[in-house]
């Protein structure tokens, strides 16, 4: 994978979201990752919403996402982005 690809990690339990990292360092992925904690953080890092970090246009971006997470589900979280990036 190239380096200008950064890995968003959508994980709200923490110990599995450092076993991610830990398992793509070992396979010799060293991107950078941005972890969110829930799913309305990972939307609003995609959708340019709120105060918070958000995407940079143009940039590629791997989502690994969680299913069960608070607040918005990764499910709802795909659902969202098909239908706002298409």
């Amino acid at each position: 994978m190239g380096p200008e690809i950064k890995v968003v990690v959508a994980e709200d339990d923490e110990g599995h979201a450092l076993l991610i990292r830990k398992n793509l360092n070992r396979a010799g992925i060293l991107n950078e990752i941005i972890h969110f904690i829930d799913g309305e953080e990972t939307l609003n890092f995609f959708l340019m919403r709120g105060l918070g970090y958000h995407r940079k246009p143009g940039v590629p971006y791997l989502l690994l996402l969680g299913i069960r997470m608070p607040k918005i589900d990764g499910t709802e979280v795909l659902i969202r982005l098909k239908k706002t990036l298409n």
